[in-house]
């Protein structure tokens, strides 16, 4: 029997403007509530000193379990701190049980998301040609390229799928290019 459950897919923005208002106020001790009795499980996504990281909430401690073992856990009023001094959070509920997937570990592999090492990315040259490629498996991340260090943008080049990994193939050009493999928001 598939039980009702009405905080599953609610979710609110935080940002210093409203993160004391009366409706945020009432929202997030009624998710973590929610989360408390069984009904849902809640997480936090967002920037943490302007680092994209995610949490989920604990309903025993009474804490957000972040998703890196070089972070603490936190409490409502610690995030509410962080949000006031100009980070952004969004609080979700999700299914019951679906917390530390959703939220902390994707693949649900014991290493926490903010923990897993980024992909390599390996540049050679073939004949007159440079090519470049990285893990088919970095899904979550996006190559760049600049003419210069700054002024990234999204590569364009054509992507070829060999052995599990991503290749790009581009003939020797007389000015510099650069490479970088960026993490896509969550």
């Amino acid at each position: 029997m598939l039980r009702y459950r009405p905080a599953v897919g609610y979710s609110r923005t935080l940002a210093a403007t409203n993160v004391t208002s009366l409706s945020v106020s009432n929202d997030w001790p009624l998710l973590q509530n929610q989360a408390s009795s069984n009904n849902n499980d809640l997480i936090v996504t967002g920037t943490i000193d302007g680092r994209l990281h995610s949490f989920v909430y604990q309903p025993g401690p009474n804490s957000y379990r972040a998703d890196s073992t070089n972070l603490p856990a936190f409490t409502r009023s610690q995030l509410t701190a962080k949000v006031q001094a100009g980070d952004t959070l969004t609080i979700m509920g999700v299914p019951p049980g679906s917390g530390v997937r959703m939220g902390i570990d994707r693949d649900e592999d014991g290493v926490l998301n903010a923990d897993v090492p980024p992909p390599s990315l390996q540049i050679s040259r073939l004949s007159n040609n440079i090519v470049v490629n990285w893990p088919l498996s970095a899904s979550a991340y996006t190559l760049q390229s600049a003419g210069l260090i700054s002024g990234w943008t999204n590569s364009d080049d054509a992507v070829e799928i060999v052995n599990n990994r991503n290749y790009i193939t581009n003939a020797i050009a007389p000015t510099v290019k650069f490479y970088r493999l960026k993490a896509v928001a969550p």
